[in-house]
């Protein structure tokens, strides 16, 4: 979703305003930005149970049956894949105003869903502060940043996969054959780490805006879960090589690169060669996500296995002490390029 605004998101934004801030128990925030069929306005709830204010985000699309059918396709699918942390999560508010049959006889219930703040923004956003700070400087970003990014990701293909399976592979349970049809950068949402062993140096990312989703029947020459690897792996290359080249297409001349002795043709032309500095296991596995052949991309199990294992063993000595991958700076590097430790040059030190 864009930042700037158009006359119909500036005019929900004051139509929510009006709603909620009718109650002691809201208070309007801002427009947070608008996209292709809807805006998305945040709003703080005080709960009367305790002093916190919560965040919440409203979306309403925009007039016409196109964009209220896809903010229905977003409500189906969001519905369906409620017990997968990777994915967005729905919010339900008690007394909600845009329920209030006296307050919203103008406004349409398939218009609009309510769903959980995060607090840190786009991987879109993420990667243009990175570029400007670490381009200049010939940095990457830490490897045991990028695995955790990488398993986050992956898990969130999983959720689609299996959307009753709490993000654990099923493989004796069939693909649901969901597709998202629109995963890139800034559809992908970066949320405070929770307390586990996968997010305790990074925050958790989930996937946003299924407006666009669909279902790939089984009996397809590709599946839908190819289609999402393909698209997660573009963004970890966008991430890896720090280039926001639109690598969205097929190349007339797709590059090489080799996997398990095996030379293949891979769209990830920003990875071949490797850049320096970079795991070369995580590069193999995202230059074999885009691979161009869609038989030769990995399954999830497999991506799965792999970065979990790299989560879990490739700590800072696994990558020679290099003081840029050691916990303290990994967690100092995200906070400062989302800006919400304290601002400083994330190359210093």
């Amino acid at each position: 979703m864009a930042r700037s605004t158009n006359p119909t998101a500036e005019a929900h934004r004051d139509l929510l305003k009006d709603f909620f801030d009718d109650t002691a128990r809201f208070k309007f925030h801002s427009l947070v930005a608008h996209g292709i069929y809807g805006s998305a306005c945040r709003i703080k709830y005080h709960d009367p149970k305790g002093p916190a204010l919560t965040n919440f985000l409203v979306k309403m699309s925009f007039p016409g049956k196109y964009h209220i059918d896809a903010m229905k396709t977003e409500k189906e699918y969001l519905k369906k894949m409620q017990a997968n942390r990777h994915i967005v999560q729905l919010v339900n508010i008690p007394d909600n105003p845009l329920e209030d049959p006296l307050l919203n006889e103008d406004v349409d219930p398939d218009s609009w869903i309510i769903m959980e703040w995060l607090n840190h923004g786009t991987i879109g956003e993420f990667l243009m502060t990175a570029m400007a700070y670490l381009n200049s400087r010939g940095q990457k970003l830490p490897n045991r940043l990028l695995w955790r990014f990488f398993l986050c990701l992956i898990r969130g293909a999983i959720a689609m996969a299996w959307p009753d399976k709490r993000e654990n592979v099923d493989d004796a349970v069939e693909e649901s054959g969901i597709v998202h049809n629109d995963l890139h950068l800034n559809n992908v949402l970066m949320g405070a780490p929770p307390e586990d062993d996968e997010h305790t140096i990074t925050p958790i990312l989930k996937i946003i805006d299924f407006g666009c989703a669909g279902q790939i029947p089984s009996e397809s020459a590709s599946t839908g879960v190819q289609k999402n690897i393909y698209d997660l792996g573009n963004i970890m290359a966008t991430l890896i090589a720090l280039d926001d080249t639109d690598p969205r297409g097929r190349l007339p001349n797709p590059p090489k690169f080799t996997r398990n002795g095996v030379e293949m043709n891979t769209d990830c032309e920003k990875l071949v060669p490797a850049p320096a500095g970079v795991d070369p296991q995580l590069v193999e596995l995202v230059c074999a996500c885009t691979a161009s052949d869609f038989n030769n991309r990995p399954t999830l199990p497999h991506l799965l296995a792999q970065a979990s294992a790299a989560v879990r063993d490739r700590g800072v000595a696994f990558y020679n002490n290099n003081p840029r991958e050691t916990d303290d700076k990994v967690k100092k590097i995200w906070q400062q390029l989302t800006m919400s430790g304290p601002y400083a040059d994330p190359t210093d030190a």
